[in-house]
């Protein structure tokens, strides 16, 4: 894999591990745990 950026923007990568989610349909658990990886996505994408 190989990284390229443009310009002189800065950016972040997020690593995530060990997220075990259930069978589709995702149950309760499954589903709040992607609910907050979103809102952890969305509040650090829109603070750059």
């Amino acid at each position: 894999m190989r990284l390229e950026t443009t310009g002189q923007k800065a950016f972040k990568i997020c690593q995530l591990t060990d997220i075990h989610l259930g069978d589709t349909p995702l149950n309760a658990a499954s589903q709040k745990s992607l609910t907050a990886i979103d809102k952890l996505l969305q509040t650090k994408v829109m603070s750059v």
